[in-house]
Protein backbone atom coordinates (compact mmCIF):
# COMPACT_ATOMS: atom_id res chain seq x y z
CA UNK A 1 0.00 0.00 0.00
CA UNK A 2 1.37 3.43 -0.94
CA UNK A 3 1.56 6.17 1.69
CA UNK A 4 -1.10 8.29 -0.06
CA UNK A 5 -3.49 5.33 -0.01
CA UNK A 6 -2.61 4.71 3.65
CA UNK A 7 -3.42 8.36 4.40
CA UNK A 8 -6.94 7.94 2.96
CA UNK A 9 -7.52 4.69 4.87
CA UNK A 10 -6.25 6.13 8.18
CA UNK A 11 -8.36 9.26 7.72
CA UNK A 12 -11.50 7.20 7.13
CA UNK A 13 -10.64 4.89 10.02
CA UNK A 14 -10.03 7.60 12.61
CA UNK A 15 -12.07 10.67 11.76
CA UNK A 16 -14.92 10.96 14.25
CA UNK A 17 -13.54 8.24 16.54
CA UNK A 18 -13.88 9.04 20.24
CA UNK A 19 -10.79 9.10 22.46
CA UNK A 20 -11.13 6.50 25.23
CA UNK A 21 -7.68 6.24 26.84
CA UNK A 22 -3.93 6.62 26.57
CA UNK A 23 -1.53 4.07 28.02
CA UNK A 24 1.28 1.70 27.25
CA UNK A 25 2.16 -1.95 26.90
CA UNK A 26 5.79 -2.17 28.03
CA UNK A 27 7.54 0.53 25.96
CA UNK A 28 4.85 0.73 23.29
CA UNK A 29 2.49 3.68 23.51
CA UNK A 30 -1.16 2.83 23.18
CA UNK A 31 -4.13 5.02 22.32
CA UNK A 32 -7.63 3.56 22.39
CA UNK A 33 -10.49 5.11 20.50
CA UNK A 34 -14.04 4.07 19.78
CA UNK A 35 -14.82 4.12 16.08
CA UNK A 36 -17.51 2.91 13.71
CA UNK A 37 -16.51 -0.74 14.15
CA UNK A 38 -15.84 -0.70 17.90
CA UNK A 39 -12.53 -0.37 19.73
CA UNK A 40 -9.81 1.14 17.55
CA UNK A 41 -6.27 0.82 18.87
CA UNK A 42 -3.06 2.60 17.92
CA UNK A 43 0.24 0.99 18.98
CA UNK A 44 3.15 3.44 18.81
CA UNK A 45 6.78 2.29 18.75
CA UNK A 46 8.31 5.65 17.79
CA UNK A 47 8.39 9.05 19.51
CA UNK A 48 5.03 10.66 20.16
CA UNK A 49 3.46 13.33 22.28
CA UNK A 50 0.05 14.61 23.28
CA UNK A 51 -0.21 18.41 23.26
CA UNK A 52 -2.85 20.88 24.39
CA UNK A 53 -2.63 24.64 23.97
CA UNK A 54 1.10 24.47 23.14
CA UNK A 55 1.93 22.41 26.23
CA UNK A 56 3.15 18.80 26.12
CA UNK A 57 0.79 16.83 28.35
CA UNK A 58 2.71 13.58 27.92
CA UNK A 59 5.49 12.35 25.67
CA UNK A 60 6.97 8.97 24.93
CA UNK A 61 10.26 9.97 26.58
CA UNK A 62 8.36 10.36 29.88
CA UNK A 63 8.55 6.56 30.18
CA UNK A 64 12.25 7.04 31.01
CA UNK A 65 11.63 9.05 34.18
CA UNK A 66 10.70 7.33 37.45
CA UNK A 67 8.41 9.00 39.91
CA UNK A 68 10.24 10.17 43.03
CA UNK A 69 8.44 7.63 45.19
CA UNK A 70 9.20 4.75 42.80
CA UNK A 71 12.02 2.27 43.18
CA UNK A 72 14.24 0.55 40.67
CA UNK A 73 11.25 -1.26 39.16
CA UNK A 74 9.38 1.95 38.28
CA UNK A 75 9.00 1.06 34.59
CA UNK A 76 7.75 -2.47 35.31
CA UNK A 77 5.40 -1.19 38.03
CA UNK A 78 3.95 1.61 35.86
CA UNK A 79 5.40 4.26 38.17
CA UNK A 80 6.95 6.55 35.57
CA UNK A 81 6.17 10.14 34.75
CA UNK A 82 4.39 8.81 31.64
CA UNK A 83 2.14 6.56 33.72
CA UNK A 84 1.24 9.37 36.13
CA UNK A 85 0.46 11.77 33.28
CA UNK A 86 -1.75 9.31 31.37
CA UNK A 87 -3.68 8.52 34.56
CA UNK A 88 -4.50 12.24 34.82
CA UNK A 89 -5.30 12.48 31.10
CA UNK A 90 -7.58 9.44 31.24
CA UNK A 91 -9.57 10.88 34.16
CA UNK A 92 -10.30 13.96 32.05
CA UNK A 93 -10.95 12.00 28.84
CA UNK A 94 -13.66 9.96 30.57
CA UNK A 95 -15.63 13.16 31.26
CA UNK A 96 -15.74 14.34 27.65
CA UNK A 97 -16.78 12.96 24.29
CA UNK A 98 -13.61 13.92 22.40
CA UNK A 99 -14.03 13.05 18.73
CA UNK A 100 -11.16 13.10 16.26
CA UNK A 101 -11.82 16.21 14.16
CA UNK A 102 -8.80 16.01 11.85
CA UNK A 103 -6.32 13.35 10.73
CA UNK A 104 -3.17 14.02 8.77
CA UNK A 105 -0.38 11.72 7.61
CA UNK A 106 2.79 12.95 5.97
CA UNK A 107 4.99 11.05 3.53
CA UNK A 108 7.44 10.00 6.26
CA UNK A 109 4.77 8.38 8.44
CA UNK A 110 4.14 11.33 10.75
CA UNK A 111 0.57 11.06 11.99
CA UNK A 112 -1.40 13.81 13.74
CA UNK A 113 -4.83 13.32 15.32
CA UNK A 114 -6.65 16.46 16.38
CA UNK A 115 -9.50 16.84 18.86
CA UNK A 116 -11.33 19.93 20.07
CA UNK A 117 -9.81 22.25 22.65
CA UNK A 118 -6.45 22.46 20.85
CA UNK A 119 -5.67 18.85 21.79
CA UNK A 120 -3.67 16.70 19.43
CA UNK A 121 -1.52 13.59 19.26
CA UNK A 122 1.66 13.74 17.20
CA UNK A 123 3.39 10.54 16.15
CA UNK A 124 6.73 11.04 14.43
CA UNK A 125 8.88 8.19 13.16
CA UNK A 126 12.52 9.16 13.64
CA UNK A 127 14.60 6.29 12.28
CA UNK A 128 16.03 5.72 8.82
CA UNK A 129 16.04 1.99 9.59
CA UNK A 130 12.98 0.18 8.27
CA UNK A 131 11.09 -0.76 11.40
CA UNK A 132 7.46 -0.54 12.37
CA UNK A 133 6.75 2.92 13.78
CA UNK A 134 3.03 2.61 14.50
CA UNK A 135 -0.03 0.57 13.65
CA UNK A 136 -3.77 1.16 13.90
CA UNK A 137 -6.38 -1.56 13.94
CA UNK A 138 -9.77 -2.76 15.04
CA UNK A 139 -9.49 -5.93 17.12
CA UNK A 140 -11.44 -7.86 14.50
CA UNK A 141 -10.12 -6.07 11.42
CA UNK A 142 -7.19 -5.30 9.19
CA UNK A 143 -4.05 -3.62 10.52
CA UNK A 144 -2.62 -0.45 8.97
CA UNK A 145 0.57 1.36 9.84
CA UNK A 146 3.88 2.83 8.88
CA UNK A 147 5.79 1.80 6.89
CA UNK A 148 2.82 0.19 5.13
CA UNK A 149 4.80 -2.68 3.58
CA UNK A 150 5.93 -3.89 7.04
CA UNK A 151 2.40 -4.26 8.42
Amino acid sequence: MAVDELARVIHDLMEGAVLRSVGRAAGTGMVKLFGTEGELIIHIQCPFRMVRDGRILVGSADMNFSLESAGDDAFDNFDTLYDARVRDINEIVQKFNLKVSDVSLDGAGGLVLTWAEELFLEIFPNSSRETEAWRAFYLSGAHYGYPPHLI
